[in-house]
């Protein structure tokens, strides 16, 4: 499997509360010009992202994609959390 990764996860006490990426580090960081030594990840994040269950087929996830026009999909576990 790839070690690439285009965005983080931000998780907080087992669920997940935001996602990180290239898109939210250009569009709402650098676009901004927010000083990047001081600004959280937590300000410039998306917080509760829509997400997917491990039991969502591939066309259903990329259709999810497509329609809201997302780069990044987690797919997460209603009780145990995150899937890594």
């Amino acid at each position: 499997m790839s070690k690439n990764r285009s965005a983080t996860l931000v998780v907080e006490n087992d669920h997940l509360v935001g996602i990180f990426g290239f898109k939210e580090m250009m569009t709402r960081a650098i676009a901004k010009e927010l000083d990047l030594d001081t600004t959280e990840v937590s300000q410039v994040m998306t917080a509760n992202p829509e997400t997917v269950s491990p039991d969502t087929t591939a066309l259903e996830a990329l259709q999810t994609m497509h329609d809201h026009r997302f780069l990044t999909l987690p797919v997460c576990e209603k009780i145990t959390g995150v899937v890594i």
